[in-house]
């Protein structure tokens, strides 16, 4: 068994060098114990390697003090009698322990089980699950150290430990699968499907060559049956202040994809179709949690509106499908906003190009005029940088919004 000395390691608050871990430490279950220093103080912690074994780690460092230390060191003393580890802290510059709680401790280890024979049997490394859903996940393990006879898979609602098979299978929610012989370093994956919906589960992989045998780490997760819920849309459902030409967004509880279908925008007062978005479409943004639809076209303005989203198109990001939700508004009037002040300008074929004095100055209801009384003409609102918008002009109201932004809305 192996003691590693290394310099540079453990923090004071027992957080450990990840890259170190899992390169080195994690998957060689011979090391038990981790000691180093470099940053200044007393601290320790256990952490767990593949095998699901404690490792026991350790950072002293007292060269900040006086001296250069004045000779304080840990002490480690191996009770194997009762299978405890001990650390005291000692300078035998005053003769004296230190007796807090960073510089006396003990760790508990069965040294029959830890320090006895090493298995030369294969054993399964870094077993993991991967791809989990409302019904199965898949697991799989690193590699295998040794060809093996056979290696078997087994999962239940709880860790029935190293025990056998059968108690596995007979456990709730039991179940295995055999993969038959294996080589070293093989990889092996596999699907397992039929589970229960949002319920907790354990597996793990034993693996025999002769009379040896081995039992990986126990791996818990829980299947994930949950659809993704709303937590806000905008414009809100029963809002009556919608933009006619402004976006959908939906915020869900979770990370989500686009899967398959439409989104259907209906008219609240005969139900007829408005417009349909194919949520593959680049009309439909996905970011993390957020939904945002582009509308192809603008909306009618004091307009009742619903949505509808087919049940597939969105889902999670382990396919649960998207809870149904409702979401209806009212469009309000456009707003057009202005740099400057505001011009009402008309085109028309018989009296040419004419403008109405600035809107802007004005505060209060401008009926736009049309000049000759015919119709089919336009007229635009602009200012002197040449923003423009054309409406409808004969029969119009618009009004001042703002003195300060120097916006029209139209009535």
């Amino acid at each position: 068994m192996t003691i590693l000395n290394i310099h540079s390691y453990l923090s004071t608050g027992g957080l450990h060098n990840g890259a170190i871990f899992n390169s080195l430490v994690k998957d060689n279950p011979q090391i038990f114990m981790v000691l180093c220093g470099h940053v200044e103080g007393e601290g320790h912690a256990i952490a767990q390697n593949s095998a699901g074994q404690d490792v026991f780690e350790i950072v002293a460092n007292f060269q900040g003090r006086t001296n250069g230390g004045d000779g304080w060191m840990p002490l480690i003393e191996f009770d194997e009698d009762n299978d405890a580890i001990n650390i005291t802290t000692y300078s035998p510059t005053f003769d004296q322990f230190e007796t807090d709680a960073n510089s006396q401790y003990s760790f508990t280890m069965d040294f029959d089980a830890r320090l006895g024979p090493v298995n030369t049997g294969p054993q399964m490394w870094s077993p993991s699950v991967s791809a989990i859903t409302g019904t199965g996940a898949t697991v799989q393990s690193q590699s295998i150290n040794a060809a093996a006879d056979e290696v078997t898979l087994v999962w239940a609602h709880a860790d029935q430990g190293e025990t056998t098979v059968a108690a596995w299978t007979a456990a709730s929610g039991g179940g295995s699968y055999s993969f038959g012989t294996a080589s070293k370093d093989e990889w092996l994956s596999h699907a397992i499907t039929g589970l229960d919906f949002d319920t907790p589960y354990s597996f793990r992989f034993l693996t025999t060559a002769g009379v040896d045998s081995d039992w990986s780490a126990a791996i818990s997760f829980a299947t994930d049956g949950t659809s993704p819920s709303i937590t806000s849309l905008t414009p809100a459902n029963g809002a009556n202040d919608a933009a006619p030409n402004g976006t959908l967004v939906m915020n869900f509880d979770e990370e989500i994809r686009k899967g398959t279908g439409n989104i259907v925008i209906k008219a609240s007062a005969d139900n007829s179709t408005v417009q349909t978005i194919d949520i593959d479409s680049d009309d439909v943004v996905v970011s993390g949690s957020v939904v945002t639809v582009f509308l192809p076209a603008d909306l009618a303005i004091t307009t009742g509106y619903y949505v509808e989203i087919d049940s597939g198109a969105i889902e999670d990001l382990v396919g649960n499908l998207h809870a149904s939700f409702p979401w209806n508004f009212t469009t309000t009037i456009y707003t057009m906003l202005f740099s400057q002040d505001i011009y009402h300008s008309y085109s028309d074929p018989a009296l040419g190009v004419g403008t109405i004095s600035p809107f802007a100055s004005i505060f209060g209801a401008i009926t736009a005029q049309d000049p000759n009384g015919t119709t089919g003409e336009t007229t635009s609102l602009y200012d002197f940088r040449g923003l423009t918008a054309t409406v409808p002009l004969a029969g119009q109201t618009y009004s001042k919004t703002s003195t300060t932004a120097r916006s029209m809305c139209r009535a």
